[in-house]
């Protein structure tokens, strides 16, 4: 088991299966304490400059962020909306509500972490959101920044 350490660009983090540390997050439907997983690059679970580099831009530009993350969430339920509605047929109200703006997004998906994942190339600086959703209780969702939308197996 690793000590907690006190990282100079992330902070406080503790080992649990990676590093994991805390910080809120305003999100359009209300601020919000999250995990940040940042995953070691190593046997000696090593946090390269590269995933503080992605921090660092995280929170430089942490509203513009969270307004992209925001709408491209909000985007994507509304373009898979009717084939839930057609999937789970009398439990669509429950399992996939209509939502008319961003701030609703609270009523379907639930964010759990802020991920800088393991750095495959030198110089790229990726990281995403993970979090629960109703229409995918098992998997929930992944949302690489820049990338793309998924399950959550997509930042991991």
């Amino acid at each position: 088991m690793k000590s907690p350490v006190i990282d100079s660009v992330f902070g406080e983090l503790k080992f649990e299966d990676g590093w994991v540390g805390k910080r809120s997050i305003d999100f359009p439907w209300s601020a919000k304490e999250v995990e940040v997983w940042v995953q070691g690059n190593d046997e000696n679970e090593t946090i390269w400059s590269e995933q503080r580099d992605a921090y660092i831009h995280f929170i430089a530009n942490e509203k513009s962020i969270v307004g992209e993350f925001s709408e491209g969430m909000f985007r994507h339920y509304q373009g898979i909306w009717p084939d839930l509605q057609m999937q789970f047929g009398e439990s669509a109200s429950e399992l996939a509500p209509k939502i008319e703006s961003v701030v609703e997004l609270s009523k379907v998906i639930r964010v759990v972490a802020l991920v800088f994942p393991i750095v495959v190339e030198r110089g790229e600086r990726k990281f995403g959101f993970l979090g629960e959703c109703s229409w995918d209780i098992e998997h929930g969702f992944g949302f690489k920044m820049g990338y793309s939308i998924g399950g959550s197996d997509l930042l991991i």
